[in-house]
């Protein structure tokens, strides 16, 4: 929270609210209570927090759509307003394709980083292994498919 949202809210409940909660989390912080009780003040006070912007938000875009529905309902407004120049849509770059040794070398690294895994397990081991033994095929062979 802001120094200019806390001194808007001075004297407010939700200002009181604030001030509260940091003032709970903080002694919670300096007493060295249990971290799940500290985590759960925290998680109480952000929730209720992010529910109260989110209200806040929701007020404002029904607000906002009120005023957009009043401004073309009224027929003066709808001569004088221009129509809004469309945002031109940003050319996409077409990179030239890699060629064969460029490949290889990029599976090579790929296995060296599949070499580096530590698996968890022997469903992960055996998932791995196979993505190495492709990479390997590709490595080894005459031709490479194209990325």
């Amino acid at each position: 929270m802001t120094i200019q949202t806390f001194e808007a809210l001075k004297g407010t409940a939700e200002g009181i609210w604030h001030l509260f909660s940091t003032l709970v989390l903080f002694l919670c912080f300096v007493t060295c209570c249990s971290k799940l009780t500290f985590l759960s003040h925290a998680v109480y006070v952000f929730a209720k927090t992010y529910k109260r912007d989110q209200e806040k938000k929701n007020a404002q875009a029904a607000a906002a759509a009120a005023a957009a529905a009043a401004a073309l309902s009224s027929p003066a407004s709808t001569t004088a307003k221009a129509p809004d120049p469309s945002p031109a849509p940003v050319p996409k770059r077409v990179l030239s394709p890699l060629s064969e040794d460029e490949q290889r070398h990029l599976y090579k690294w790929m296995l060296e980083e599949k070499r580096k895994i530590k698996p968890r397990n022997a469903t992960e081991k055996n998932k791995i292994n196979e993505e190495k033994a492709l990479l390997k095929e590709f490595i080894r062979a005459e031709s490479l498919p194209r990325l």
